[in-house]
């Protein structure tokens, strides 16, 4: 039987039945306990190429300025659907900035399926400021003919607490060329009090 959390002892050891000691994953609790969340497109989507103090496309997170939170994010996925219009694949990155115009326009999920109550919020396309480059190398989308296969591999980083975002900034997605309407993204993260 899992331990649970008691105020002022921390938490009991667990084991299983055969007296093993049982361990599971911080994000299970940040879940059961609302603080975990998702976001991602649910279709293709259309990303700039790099990024300017202007208008941007993929999917980003963004933490408003009064949110008294911290963004801790745990991972990022892509997955693309069809292949590029350029002639060379677009390497795919993350980058941080501000925000002038951040608005849901991507439905955050609970970790816990059905829960609500983030703070952020998930967009596909807004107006960014001061980005700069926190990832690359994460993957590269892929070009030819519809006979090549547009993703070989699970294209899943995993951030693990390594990105943090306070509030005013948000996490976006980077790719080098544009990419039309043929990638799908997907972020991971917890919410903990600033």
């Amino acid at each position: 039987m899992y331990g649970e959390d008691r105020e002022g002892i921390g938490r009991s050891i667990a084991t299983d039945r055969v007296g093993l000691l049982i361990t599971r994953s911080d994000r299970y609790d940040a879940a059961i306990a609302g603080r975990l969340f998702s976001a991602a497109n649910q279709t293709n989507v259309t990303t700039t190429a790099v990024f300017a103090d202007a208008a941007w496309t993929g999917l980003g997170v963004y933490n408003p300025a009064a949110s008294g939170k911290d963004l801790v994010f745990h991972e990022f996925g892509w997955h693309q659907e069809v292949l590029m219009d350029a002639a060379a694949g677009a390497g795919i990155g993350l980058f941080a900035a501000t925000s002038s115009d951040a608005a849901v326009d991507v439905a955050i999920q609970g970790g816990k399926y059905g829960s609500t109550g983030s703070v952020a919020f998930a967009s596909e396309g807004l107006t960014v400021a001061g980005g700069v480059l926190l990832r690359t190398g994460l993957g590269s989308t892929m070009t030819g003919t519809i006979a090549t296969a547009p993703s070989l591999t699970m294209n899943i980083y995993n951030i693990d607490g390594s990105i943090v975002i306070p509030p005013g900034y948000g996490l976006f997605t980077y790719t080098f060329d544009v990419s039309t309407s043929n990638i799908l993204f997907h972020f991971v993260w917890e919410e903990v009090s600033v």
